[in-house]
């Protein structure tokens, strides 16, 4: 097994970082750096950037969560940032703030479950698709997952009309795992979905 070290990706810490103990995690998560973007926690203003992306048509007709008002929306990230505390913390919601424009253009999750498995996923700002954005968002929460979470199996789930999202999830280097022709998101809603996952000695052993 070789040791993966992305130059590209750069962990600049502030503030209480996220440590691995018996038993429980204490967190936070530090920012992350690819080209383009810090990835990082949310924060309080970021409403004002979400809001101008997360309740379009076109960024919500791929997504799981849909907040169909800027209150849901706040009332999201207030709720996010108060678990940021928590220990033994199993939810991690994070900005993707374009460095030419200090302003959160990309938001991903990344969620711990049981054996191992962590969960990820990403939105992009449409005004921001095809530039890249996306592949550098996936490729920082694979480093947190694996790296800071010690993921065995990181896994996401695409729908499938979302050409766009399945591509990205392949150049990641996520696999196809399985598929679901009806899929439970939440409040009565079901879609098709695919299921990519990667596993540790398949991120640990890719090339740089």
């Amino acid at each position: 097994m070789t040791d993966r070290h992305d130059s590209s990706l750069t962990a600049r810490a502030f503030g209480p970082m996220l440590y691995l103990m018996p038993g429980r995690v204490v967190t936070h998560l530090p920012p992350i750096e690819s080209p383009s973007l810090v990835v990082r926690e949310l924060r309080a203003g970021d409403v004002h950037d979400f809001s101008s992306y997360m309740l379009r048509s076109d960024y919500q007709r791929h997504m799981g969560l849909i907040h169909r008002s800027i209150d849901q929306l706040r009332s999201f990230v207030l709720r996010a940032i108060a678990r940021q505390d928590q220990e033994n913390r199993v939810a991690f919601h994070l900005a993707g703030e374009l460095k030419s424009r200090k302003a959160a253009v990309a938001d991903g999750f990344v969620l711990q479950g049981g054996e191992g498995l962590v969960e990820v996923g990403w939105g992009v700002h449409p005004s921001f698709w095809g530039q890249g954005i996306g592949t550098q968002l996936a490729g920082v929460l694979l480093a947190i997952a694996f790296e800071h979470l010690n993921a065995e199996r990181v896994w996401c789930k695409v729908m499938a009309g979302n050409a766009a999202s399945l591509k990205l999830a392949r150049r990641a280097g996520l696999k196809p795992w399985q598929s679901h022709p009806d899929f439970p998101l939440g409040n009565g809603r079901f879609e098709a979905v695919e299921i990519f996952s990667m596993t540790a000695a398949d991120y640990y052993e890719a090339p740089y």
